[in-house]
């Protein structure tokens, strides 16, 4: 009966906008350490409001519990891939964020910066963990700014595990506590929007940049009281 539930709910979320499939996030039907309580049927929808930054509340509500049991073991300095589900709407791509958090998400430490072609369907993304990256129980996060439809920002949140890696390694050209924490947008009150038909260029990508954009362009800042929850980049 689980694996029925499992395959209709993963069904039913093919067609809608899109999400990580490895790492599974906190709120899938796919975690493997899901105890039912934990699911979010709608997890491909974009965040509606500040009050779901970060990670639409998985993080606050499961990081304690069966579901927050880490997925992914990665070691520092170490290349690993992110991969997108088959199936689903990418709107066209856009820019994504892959980012690391240690302490439930209250700040992000940007990874990658993918400018363009983010969100394809079935793709994989390619990134590395910072060879000063603390090791222990973090946040595995994916922001996302689609490129055409309406100006939304997705987020998925997966509990991964960073080990130390002994072997010698050149020291990072931007400290891991330096990186920029993620970009939001498109969401009243984080004060900035993406203009549609583009791939949002973020303020302050950090060091570890892939861009393949064809229709780069610079957000715009928005007016409206910005929210106190908003990240500075």
């Amino acid at each position: 009966m689980k694996l029925l539930v499992t395959v209709l709910a993963a069904a039913g979320l093919a067609a809608a906008h899109m999400r990580i499939i490895d790492p599974v996030p906190i709120s899938s039907p796919e975690n493997p350490n899901s105890d039912w309580t934990n699911i979010d049927y709608n997890i491909n929808n974009p965040i509606g409001s500040m009050s779901q930054v970060p990670c639409k509340g998985a993080v606050a509500k499961f990081w304690d519990s069966k579901a927050g049991t880490p997925v992914r073991a990665y070691k520092q300095g170490k290349k690993y891939k992110m991969v997108m589900q088959n199936g689903g709407a990418d709107h066209a791509g856009g820019s994504c964020q892959i980012s690391l958090s240690y302490d439930r998400g209250a700040t992000f430490r940007v990874i990658k910066s993918i400018i363009g072609g983010c969100a394809k369907v079935g793709a994989s993304y390619e990134f590395r963990i910072p060879a000063d990256a603390p090791t222990g129980k973090a946040v595995f996060s994916w922001s996302w700014n689609n490129r055409i439809g309406n100006r939304e920002f997705y987020q998925d949140c997966a509990a991964v595990t960073i080990k130390k890696n002994t072997a010698a390694m050149n020291p990072p050209k931007v400290a891991f506590s330096a990186r920029p924490n993620i970009f939001v947008a498109n969401i009243p009150g984080s004060g900035w929007c993406v203009d549609e038909g583009y791939d949002v260029v973020y303020p302050n990508p950090g060091p570890d940049v892939q861009s393949t954009s064809d229709r780069p362009r610079k957000p715009r800042q928005c007016s409206g009281r910005r929210s106190a929850k908003v990240f500075e980049a």
